[in-house]
């Protein structure tokens, strides 16, 4: 049996059996100021923590196995880490079952990039800095400091993604330092 049918055959599944009783998502801002803490686990085991990335841009791609327009996603995302070699990216499978199907998924995608899921379940909870994950597949990325710069929901372009790149990269330019409290007010 080939690789994409055992994946097909592991999906197919995986989402049927998730489908029944999936709890419902609460409502939760979409934005925020706080970092997005994250801490995800690769299809290899290993533990990766946005908030190791600080410092530098972040390109999140939400991604299902059972969506065909995350398949034709990873592509673009792809080309985008090979032109954007100071953007963190990684993939999320943002869906029910993802630890069942990490291992199979990223070895058939093959990609440049990581692809992990969230073994606490927050993300899908909408219990993150990002809010509700709306669709697959989706973007989002993270400012120099974290914070959640910019949102897209569906397929998108090269151009878009450069584009949200470079949302993130303003955010982090003009975030708003603090300054200390005036002593007086001049005259």
């Amino acid at each position: 049996m080939r690789p994409r049918t055992i994946v097909f055959l592991l999906t197919a599944v995986a989402t049927l059996s998730a489908c029944h009783d999936a709890p419902p998502v609460p409502t939760v801002p979409r934005y925020t100021d706080a970092p997005l803490e994250l801490t995800l686990r690769t299809s290899a085991g290993h533990s990766v923590d946005l908030g190791d990335y600080r410092g530098a841009p972040v390109l999140i791609a939400l991604l299902g196995t059972y969506d065909t327009a995350s398949q034709a996603a990873i592509e673009s995302v792809q080309r985008f880490a090979r032109h954007h070699e100071d953007v963190f990216v990684i993939g999320i499978l943002a869906q029910q079952g993802a630890d069942l199907l990490i291992e199979p998924y990223a070895s058939a995608a093959n990609a440049s990039f990581p692809i992990a899921y969230d073994p606490s379940g927050t993300l899908l909870e909408g219990r993150t800095a990002m809010g509700a994950v709306e669709s697959v597949p989706s973007f989002v990325t993270l400012d120099a400091n974290g914070v959640v710069a910019a949102k897209h929901n569906g397929f998108v372009s090269d151009r878009q993604l450069d584009t949200l790149i470079e949302r993130a990269r303003m955010q982090a330019a003009v975030r708003p330092v603090e300054a200390p409290p005036l002593l007086g007010r001049p005259h």
